[in-house]
């Protein structure tokens, strides 16, 4: 079949914005948006000598790939000629030819047929005839039809020559359909199933006038829909004066965008909040921005609530966005604050998930993760938890689990991260925590740029897990001696760690007591340039890491040292410092360099030593 191009009602023109010549391809119009979109057709001129052009796409105001002469004569025009979608020769010839195609094609036009003609008489396939006025009336009689003045149709389906025929025998007058009936069969000799009417004129003008009003109204509400797409807390009822309980209001407002994927914006102001607020699927909440102080608060006053309930929620959702919120906990009784809550079973119910710049304070969690995937974290603040946490994440299947500067400050643990797989933090910071980075059963997590401050505990805990760390500050804290006491990083349980550099930094001089690190024996990975995890040291108060290494005082003592233990390494439990400034050094431990009983230092053993960089 040939293509056939929309036309448009009434033929709103417009005109050539510049002058063209016969052959450009390339035509602009002082209003493209009263013309058709790509493919079509239009008309420049409006007199026998116009001319029928093709154009292939449209640019606003511009036609490209346009084909001159379509159907006229190309020729040049001047700017200002009228230019529209007129109906032209082409259109009415192709109309011919598709008819023409279609009744050759698909449509057996055959004589007309006696009503009481057996099934065989037809052909298989589509067949159609029409019967004037006169002849109708045996039809008529034969279905139970009344009326006058009715011409009729005939349409019959044959799937094969034996059986499966269908005969649709509609009845029309100058008012249109007055009414439709149906018979089949499964012989060919005889009709088997005896005549059924399908609608009459009043009834069809009442379904057509129904389907009419129902799809009017649906494009009303379509179009409603899309002007509403932004919608305003305050549109809903909620006032945020801090006094009058918003939390209707604002699920109100919730649920009206989630059902058609929209946003939610919640001006500046104080927002009382007495319960949990549910989030589905496809919606996107906005506040004013969020400071520490906060420009957009959510305070949530809860007690009495089940401490399960958290202040937020997001369930059994996908496509979710949080920005520019504070949340408050204003009540005694400790609960999460925000829940990512994927349940226990299909994780993919909880997917891309995201917030940015969002405060959550005085929560048991105030940010927990459980079963999602894909989920991330930007430039958010958790505080003041307590002996609770800032960032939780564990439970289910947790993947592509993303933190991008983002804080947390006086936590029991400021960052919890178990049983996740393919986590991210970049350049976050704990903040005077008793542990700072608490990772437990993780699968491959990656850590650059992050610091800790004043973590009482310490300030990378690592329980069997992948962790790679790309340069990591510990801060201690304090104005005495006995200040700086936790543990830079302590990793146990077959860990494995691939870590590219540790830089600790004191405030408390003087400083005899600054952080260490510990790793377990059975510890595995790579520090630095080397290729296994080898002891460090640290010149200002002359601790070490010890790998889960033997140690001792001074040169070892002990005796019946075997073949086997030519090569061992004994590590020095205080470090013997010696030489003069700048190229002084430390002994940090002795190899083994015989079997039997002999402990000559220089002869059984070799002392390692380290340059101090004093």
């Amino acid at each position: 079949m040939k293509t056939m191009y929309p036309a448009q009602a009434n033929s709103p023109g417009t005109e050539l914005a510049v002058t063209i010549d016969a052959t450009q391809d390339i035509i602009t119009l002082i209003d493209g948006s009263l013309v058709p979109n790509a493919p079509n057709l239009l008309t420049i001129g409006t007199d026998e000598s116009a001319e029928t052009i093709f154009y292939g796409d449209k640019i606003d105001n511009q036609l490209f790939s346009v084909t001159r002469g379509f159907q006229g004569m190309a020729q040049s025009w001047v700017a200002g000629t009228k230019v529209a979608r007129n109906l032209t020769a082409y259109d009415i010839d192709t109309i011919h030819e598709n008819i023409e195609g279609i009744n050759s094609e698909r449509v057996n036009i055959i004589p007309s047929k006696l009503v009481d003609d057996p099934p065989q008489v037809y052909p298989v396939g589509m067949s159609v005839f029409s019967l004037s006025v006169s002849a109708t009336a045996a039809w008529k009689s034969a279905v139970g039809h009344t009326g006058t003045g009715d011409s009729t149709l005939v349409e019959t389906s044959k799937v094969t020559g034996d059986y499966a025929v269908g005969q649709r025998v509609t009845f029309l007058n100058a008012a249109g359909v007055t009414a439709i009936y149906k018979r089949t069969s499964m012989s060919k000799s005889t009709w088997t199933v005896p005549w059924v009417k399908i609608v009459s004129r009043s009834e069809f003008d009442s379904v057509a006038a129904q389907l009419a009003e129902k799809a009017n109204q649906n494009s009303l509400n379509e179009t409603n829909l899309k002007v509403s797409f932004i919608r305003n807390v305050k549109e809903f009822g909620a006032v945020g004066n801090g006094t009058i309980d918003d939390t209707a209001s604002i699920q109100a407002a919730i649920y009206a965008v989630t059902a058609y994927g929209g946003s939610l914006y919640v001006p500046s102001g104080t927002y009382k909040i007495t319960d949990t607020l549910q989030i589905l699927s496809s919606v996107t909440i906005i506040g004013e921005g969020a400071t520490f102080s906060g420009t957009t608060i959510l305070k949530f006053y809860m007690d009495g609530k089940p401490l399960t309930n958290p202040a937020l929620r997001i369930h059994a959702a996908n496509n979710v966005h949080v920005e520019d919120l504070y949340f408050l906990n204003e009540g005694k009784e400790k609960r999460i604050g925000i829940h990512v809550d994927g349940g226990s079973t299909n994780p993919e119910l909880n997917s891309f998930i995201t917030f940015n710049s969002v405060v959550s304070v005085g929560w048991s969690k105030c940010f927990a993760v459980n079963n999602t995937w894909i989920v991330s974290f930007r430039e958010c603040y958790a505080g003041k938890s307590g002996d609770s946490y800032g960032y939780f994440a564990q439970g289910g299947t947790i993947t592509t689990l993303l933190l991008d500067h983002c804080y947390a400050t006086s936590c029991d643990v400021a960052f919890y991260i178990g049983e996740s797989h393919y986590t991210t933090l970049l350049s976050c910071v704990a903040d005077y925590s008793k542990i700072g980075y608490q990772l437990t059963s993780v699968n491959t997590l990656t850590m650059s740029g992050c610091a800790s401050e004043g973590a009482i505990s310490t300030a990378i805990d690592i329980y069997n897990s992948s962790v790679v760390v790309n340069g990591f500050t510990s801060i201690g804290n304090g104005t005495d001696s006995d200040a700086n006491t936790a543990t830079i990083l302590n990793a146990v349980n077959e860990s494995r760690i691939y870590i590219r550099g540790i830089y600790e930094y004191s405030l408390a001089e003087p400083n005899s007591k600054i952080a260490s690190i510990s790793l377990g024996s059975d510890v595995t990975g790579e520090y630095v340039s080397g290729k296994e995890l080898l002891p460090i040291y640290f010149p200002k108060n002359g601790r070490f890491l010890f790998n889960g290494q033997a140690f001792s005082t001074e040169v070892p003592t002990a005796t019946g040292w075997k073949s086997t233990d030519i090569g061992k390494v004994v590590y020095e439990s205080a470090p013997i410092q010696g030489g003069t400034s700048p190229n002084k050094y430390v002994i940090f431990g002795y190899q083994r360099l015989t079997s039997g009983n002999g402990n000559v230092l220089g002869t059984d053993w070799l002392p390692l030593r380290a340059l101090t960089g004093n």
